[in-house]
């Protein structure tokens, strides 16, 4: 295998790994506490930390989180405070909703184009506003190692923004590099109205419909069958089990 393909191979395990937190995030049960829904929201968010070359820590950066733990009388000391747990607790809450939007949109945009627009909005405003600096520090790069000096940025938007930057960046895999868009939107989500957990996907074809798991994929089209179809079931079901346990008796 050649340096580039192992290189690609690396990209797009870690990208698995990010994709797999964030659908975490957004697959919320009904039985789900907040606490357990920040859990996810905080995996999350230190992976896309590390997509955008940064650690769980420079969420001190966040203006939202700033803002909550100011009203508070609180100040940033570790991400492993309370104080912080308990914020970032009420912001994975507030962006819950659009994450969700967000990941419906990309998952089958060819049927909830309605979706874009809402979706897009929330990708401009908190994906595109992690602006760090670029410059030159002079050292010699035999020394630093380093084409470009890149200094973080001194704030980000909001503690969402990480994650909005990584789904800004499959997006132009597919707009820009011309990727298939099972590829860089590897997920789906599913279409039992009373789930709609995501998941990710391996295939690359067409479905007419996608399910979180078996159990939702009988529901489903349980669902669909009318009474007297499933009484018609049952009966043949029971012949079945019946015929079959007279001919375990003869043996």
């Amino acid at each position: 295998m050649q340096l580039k393909e192992r290189a690609k191979l690396r990209r797009n395990e870690w990208e698995t790994r990010i994709w797999s937190a964030i659908v975490s995030y957004a697959s919320v049960a009904p039985d789900d506490s907040p606490s357990a829904v920040a859990r996810r929201f905080k995996g999350a968010l230190a992976e896309c930390m590390d997509w955008i070359g940064g650690g769980l820590d420079d969420v001190q950066l966040c203006k939202d989180l700033q803002q909550v733990l100011s009203s508070q009388g609180e100040k940033f000391t570790s991400t492993d405070q309370p104080e912080v747990d308990k914020a970032l607790e009420l912001l994975a809450a507030l962006y819950l909703v659009e994450v969700i939007t967000v990941l419906a949109w990309l998952s089958v945009p060819e049927r909830r184009g309605k979706l874009a627009p809402r979706a897009v909005e929330f990708l401009r405003k908190h994906g595109t506003g992690i602006i760090g600096h670029l410059g030159s520090s002079g050292r010699p790069f035999a020394e630093s190692g380093l084409l470009i000096d890149e200094e973080w940025p001194e704030e980000m938007p909001s503690v969402i923004s990480p994650i909005c930057k990584f789904l800004l960046d499959q997006v132009h895999r597919h707009d820009l590099e011309g990727e298939p868009l099972r590829d860089a939107i590897p997920i789906v989500q599913c279409d039992r109205p009373s789930c709609g957990k995501f998941r990710l996907v391996r295939k690359t074809r067409a479905e007419k419909n996608y399910f979180c798991s078996n159990l939702c994929k009988v529901k489903f089209h349980g669902a669909k069958t009318s009474k007297k179809e499933k009484a018609a079931y049952m009966r043949d079901y029971r012949k079945t089990v019946k015929l079959t346990k007279k001919g375990e008796k003869r043996k």
